[in-house]
């Protein structure tokens, strides 16, 4: 499945989604194909996709600024049935190696699908299953006809028989969906990782998350070690410091963070490597140079691997049902990353330790030669906005297809005033912060 058809199901009979794009608008709008018409669902749309109030952003955020405008092919106009097969849409575009089909002729699947989708990513009841797939009949011998391949996917409970005795007889595949992760994993997309990995988690799965926050701060001293997860962060700031201060971790205070040499006017000359012990069943870095911080909390940044375990392959990793490697990436004599070997890497994470003191702070991705999986755009925490202190994480994902090597530069500006976003040339009086690393074969 690399161009699947997606389709909304309705009582009126099937919606395509034909397209979705990226706009520099402040509201996200639904749209009649290509016309000027917007369409009545498109506030609950902009709620849908929005940071802090929908899953799209959640699960596949975050984006570059602006909204989304997402193209039907005919007026949906109540409800919220439409949610499960916007947010696979969604998915389906911001993943590798696949794209959403305009039309039927262009299409080598088709998905069919009915749900709500909450914060969570848990798949909501609907109604009028049975009067979704009576209208689609008429749709369902057309694309029997033209031999593509039929996915029906609707919430788990009540009409999953019907909906799978109805995909036995139209040769449909029937899945029933409890959440979106799931639903991923079903429709096995290439790059998945979006589908998995939230900013925040349910109250009851914190302690995971906890776990692998400590993991990274474990590195930052030098560490390899397994994380309890696929290289998941720290919940989300709530409540008053939900404007970009982060949590710092309650293990920071007793695991000092690596300082990694900047590249600024300045030269700093990098201590000798401190030994360090690999997990059981994980291969040691080459080398990690650990040192404590500067006097006065002085920032650093450090670039760890994010591999796949003995075993394993990067889709378990990005699927979370395997736990990443994380160890941090060596560097020579000069201060400056060595390269990291593609076999097993299934993407970075860039850690920013900014201490008590509360910073603004925007980093940015020179990529020279290369691409990584999904958009290159900062978390908010890093887009230089608001003031954040403690540690400040940034995670990228490589292809899982057509990949030739990777040649990027990280900048990061730390200073004591907000940052102007990206492109605009960051304030004087900021801190400049670069490291240059690439990943080749």
């Amino acid at each position: 499945m690399n161009r699947p058809a997606v389709f909304i199901a309705t009582t009126g009979g099937p919606v395509q989604i034909e397209r979705i794009i990226r706009e520099r608008a402040p509201l996200s709008l639904v749209m009649l194909g290509r016309s000027a018409r917007s369409l009545p669902i498109s506030g609950d749309y902009d709620d849908f996709v929005r940071p802090a109030s929908g899953p799209v952003d959640r699960f596949l955020g975050p984006f570059p600024a602006g909204g989304f405008r997402l193209e039907l092919s005919a007026a949906v106009d109540c409800g919220d049935s439409w949610q499960l097969a916007v947010f696979i849409a969604h998915a389906l575009a911001a993943a590798d190696g696949v794209s959403l089909a305009a039309s039927l002729d262009d299409a080598d699947a088709v998905l069919w699908l009915s749900g709500t989708v909450d914060y969570d990513g848990q798949v909501g009841p609907v109604g009028s299953i049975a009067d979704k797939l009576d209208s689609t009949a008429s749709a369902f011998a057309d694309w029997r006809r033209r031999g593509l391949p039929v996915t029906l996917a609707t919430p788990a409970g009540d009409d999953s028989d019907r909906v799978a005795a109805v995909g036995e007889t139209i040769g449909a595949t029937a899945l029933a969906a409890d959440d979106v992760r799931g639903l991923c994993r079903a429709l096995d997309l290439p790059r998945p990782a979006p589908c998995i990995e939230a900013r925040t988690v349910a109250a009851g799965r914190r302690s995971r998350r906890r776990i692998a926050g400590a993991a990274l701060l474990a590195l930052a001293a030098g560490g390899t070690v397994a994380a309890a997860t696929s290289g998941t962060w720290w919940p989300a700031p709530t409540g008053p410091q939900a404007a970009g201060t982060a949590q710092p971790a309650p293990a920071a205070a007793a695991v000092p963070p690596a300082v990694v040499p900047r590249i600024t006017q300045a030269v700093h000359r990098p201590q000798p490597a401190t030994a360090h012990r690999a997990a059981a069943g994980t291969t040691p870095a080459r080398r990690a140079i650990a040192r404590p911080p500067h006097a006065g909390g002085e920032p650093s940044v450090q670039i760890i691997e994010r591999r796949a375990p003995p075993g394993e392959d990067c889709r378990a990793v990005h699927f979370g049902d395997a736990d990443a490697v994380l160890r941090p990436v060596p560097l020579d004599r000069d201060g400056r990353p060595h390269a990291s070997r593609r076999e097993g890497l299934c993407g970075l994470a860039f850690v920013v330790e900014l201490g008590k003191a509360s910073r603004y702070v925007r980093a940015g991705l020179d990529i020279d030669q290369g691409r990584i999986a999904g958009p290159a755009a900062p978390p908010p925490a890093l887009s230089g906005g608001a003031a954040v202190q403690g540690t400040q994480h940034w995670r990228i994902d490589l292809p899982a297809r057509r990949f030739d090597g990777l040649q990027y530069r990280l900048r990061v500006t730390i200073a004591d005033h907000p940052l102007p976003p990206p492109p605009q040339p960051a304030a004087a009086g900021g801190r400049q912060i670069l490291l240059a690393h690439a990943v080749s074969d």
